[in-house]
This record gives C-alpha cells, structure tokens and sequence, in this order.
C-alpha cells in the first residue's frame, strides 16, 4: 500500500539556509541535502527548491527529486514558483 503524499517539501542547501526560508509555508523540511536518505521513500506534491539548495545540490539530488515527482504526480519547482494547495 502507497503512503499519500506529505504535501509540500522545502529542500535546502543546510541549516542556515533553512534559518534563512523558516517562513515558507510547507509540510515538512529537508535541510541537508548531502544526506540523500532523508528522501528515501518521500511522498510529496510539490517539492521547493531554494537557490543555494541549487547551487550546492548535485545531480542525484535532482535525479531522485524529479524520479519522485513522476510518480507521485507533484513538481520540482523553485521557491519563487510557489503554488498554494490546489
């Protein structure tokens, strides 16, 4: 049985960056993107991205991020591109 989606995700680059973004409405924050586990197994319907998350993040970051989203049906979109629920 598949767990429905968590809702929405911030992804950071590091603690500081999640200091930097505590206002952003989402469900739940994932601050350190080093640590690819963290997205082990994670349902979302839309995912955030903050541009220092983009600038440290390599490219299995964003292969598991986008591979996710394809199933689950949500987007990798950046913090500016923000959607309220739909």
């Amino acid at each position: 049985m598949m767990t429905s989606p968590v809702g929405d995700v911030l992804v950071c680059a590091d603690e500081k960056d999640e200091d930097d973004w505590l206002f952003f409405p989402v469900d739940k924050v994932i601050a350190n993107i080093a640590n690819l586990s963290a997205l082990e197994g994670l349902r979302f319907r839309n995912v955030y991205v903050t541009s220092r998350a983009i600038e440290k993040g390599s490219g299995n970051l964003f292969q598991h991020l986008y591979f996710n989203a394809r199933i689950t049906g949500g987007k990798v979109l950046h913090v500016s591109d923000y959607r309220e629920s739909e």
